[in-house]
């Protein structure tokens, strides 16, 4: 059954987290954030599946999914609601299968992509 006025797309940010110190970053943050600025982490959260996107050195996708804020290395900071969809969960699913082809893990580039 669709959802009236489609389903709810919501952004998910966090801070990065370093394992030896997980604490730095978010430190950081708490100071850059008034400014806009930062070193954060976010993923698109939709039927309840959140999309992420990270680097790794294989030519393999760089898309995965989490459970809506949990990524890993990350510590949640906030939801921004970016709109909504008419697509149903199949096709959201198929439009991210089809996109993980184009977003390797290996393309990844912390301030371009």
């Amino acid at each position: 059954m669709p959802t009236v006025g489609g389903a709810p797309v919501e952004l998910n940010v966090y801070d990065l987290q370093h394992p030896d110190n997980p604490d730095a970053v978010p430190t950081i943050n708490w100071y850059l954030y008034g400014v806009g600025m930062g070193l954060y982490h976010s993923g698109v959260s939709i039927y309840g599946t959140e999309y992420c996107y990270g680097g790794h050195a294989d030519d393999d996708t760089g898309v995965f999914e989490v459970v809506p804020r949990k990524a890993p290395d990350a510590k949640f900071r906030q939801t921004v609601f970016v709109g909504r969809t008419s697509l149903n969960p199949q096709q959201v699913s198929e439009l991210v299968k089809a996109m993980a082809h184009v977003w390797s893990g290996n393309s990844y580039n912390l301030l371009t992509r």
